[in-house]
């Protein structure tokens, strides 16, 4: 599979965590993210809803600056819901997202200028490749592959050093798949990457909508209903150091 090139695309996508490992590795039990928007390579724009844990957050990129909206943190900050921040300094927008997603090769954190690019990747790291024959995914016509992956090069996107090395003195085996199902012109419609460490799971799943369409970058956020990320740090914090009071006041009841 080549490397394709476009200039904006629309995604949806899902990631999953399931079952656990021994409790001394801390791993979680269960805990699954939606995302779906919007990413443009010129101009420099992303427009993406994330769903974690209850909670639906906003992410812009505008250029080389990142804007989080949080509703959660404006009874803490004086009513300013958005946290703004340079990309250059996080190690890519959307992490290991097969399409919303991977960091340029720069390490800036921009939109990879081949956002296709990883699916590509797939092909030459995955191995025991076999195609799936030809299938429809939203009405259009695909041709599915599905292969296995070298789990400790995806293990290494997800846990530390130090977790690694836990998962190899307890002898936990790393298991790593994957299926895709390409377009006549080489689009990935739809991709799953699946990882299985002992009885966990690993799952990412996601669905490009559309691409090479125009782009409408709106003006970044208030000023007044933004703070930075360091001020948002304080107020983590606080919120921590409040939490753990209220903990160890209700133990001595």
């Amino acid at each position: 599979m080549s490397e394709l090139t476009v200039t904006s695309e629309r995604v949806s996508g899902k990631e999953t965590i399931s079952g656990k490992l021994p409790h001394k590795l801390a791993a979680p039990k269960s805990l699954s993210t939606e995302f779906s928007g919007e990413q443009s390579l010129s101009p420099e724009f992303a427009n993406v809803t994330v769903k974690i844990a209850g909670r639906s957050l906003t992410i812009l990129q505008i250029g080389q600056t990142l804007y989080t909206h949080d509703p959660s943190i404006a009874a803490d900050d004086g009513g300013r819901p958005w946290v703004a921040e340079s990309l250059s300094a996080k190690n890519g927008l959307f992490g290991s997202s097969p399409s919303l997603g991977g960091g340029g090769s720069q390490g800036s954190g921009a939109p990879s200028p081949t956002p296709f690019k990883s699916d590509a990747e797939l092909f030459k790291e995955g191995s025991s490749i076999r195609p799936l024959g030809a299938s429809t995914v939203d009405g259009q016509a695909t041709v599915g592959f599905a292969g296995t992956l070298t789990a400790q090069h995806l293990a290494e996107g997800l846990l530390t050093k130090k977790e690694l090395a836990k998962l190899k003195r307890e002898h936990l085996k790393l298991k790593g798949s994957f299926e895709t199902f390409v377009a006549a012109n080489g689009v990935p419609l739809h991709t799953t990457i699946l990882l299985v460490i002992g009885k966990l799971r690993f799952s990412t799943s996601s669905d490009v909508l559309a691409i090479d369409f125009p782009v409408t970058v709106p003006p970044p956020p208030p000023a007044a209903e933004t703070i930075s990320a360091a001020e948002l740090e304080k107020i983590e914090k606080a919120r921590l150091k409040k939490a753990l009071k209220k903990l160890k006041k209700e133990k001595h009841k």
